[in-house]
């Protein structure tokens, strides 16, 4: 599944009806899904990033809250708790969420601010997120792997490197905090918002 869109939506459609066609399986941890591997969809516009969908009801506070929780490095669940009452059962502890975006991208902003003010043509402005010393025993593994930005042409291109993501839940929530971080940042380097391109391992419902 490779395919170049205008809007989010439109990926989101194409990536749920190929899905539906598909038979079930694997069953990671018993979870019955159906699933395409190394799926990869590139989005032009991302001022348009809220999905909107009569057959998808979406919880748009948590989307913009979550998107403030990441974007100021959190990883209480106090803080994110109020507006998604299930998010509280991923925490090990009931306290902190382990696999928090946040709280490992508040470490790397300076660095990708920095390198890509001195060299527009920068390879280097990577945001880890998986990490090779990662709990094996948490509940909350981060789904993301790592975020890319490259500046090209006057305008701020980001790739987003997932090894696993539901179409259904959890994908509109990622691609609304990954846009909107490009966005931010764009603002901040005084140029244009490109494309985000979402490559993703296992993508499944």
């Amino acid at each position: 599944m490779m395919f170049h869109v205008g809007k989010f939506h439109e990926a989101w459609d194409q990536g749920v009806r190929m899905l539906l066609e598909r038979p079930q399986g694997p069953d990671p941890r018993g979870l019955r899904t159906s699933e395409v591997t190394g799926a990869i969809f590139r989005v032009g516009n991302l001022r348009q990033n809220i999905l909107v969908n009569s057959g998808r009801d979406l919880n748009y506070r948590f989307m913009v809250a979550e998107f403030l929780w990441i974007a100021l490095g959190r990883d209480d669940v106090e803080g994110i708790a109020k507006y998604n009452k299930e998010i509280g059962k991923f925490s090990d502890d009931g306290k902190v969420l382990y696999g928090s975006y946040g709280r490992r991208l508040i470490l790397q902003w300076d660095r990708i601010h920095t390198v890509l003010k001195k060299d527009n043509h920068t390879r280097q402005a990577v945001g880890a997120i998986f990490n090779a010393d990662m709990d094996p025993n948490t509940k909350d593994t981060p789904c993301t792997i790592s975020l890319q930005w490259l500046l090209r042409e006057g305008h701020l291109n980001c790739i987003a490197t997932m090894r696993s993501s539901d179409i259904w839940l959890g994908l509109p929530y990622d691609f609304y905090v990954f846009s909107q971080l490009t966005n931010c940042l764009a603002g901040v380097l005084g140029v244009q918002t490109g494309w985000l391109q979402m490559q993703l391992g296992s993508c499944r419902r």
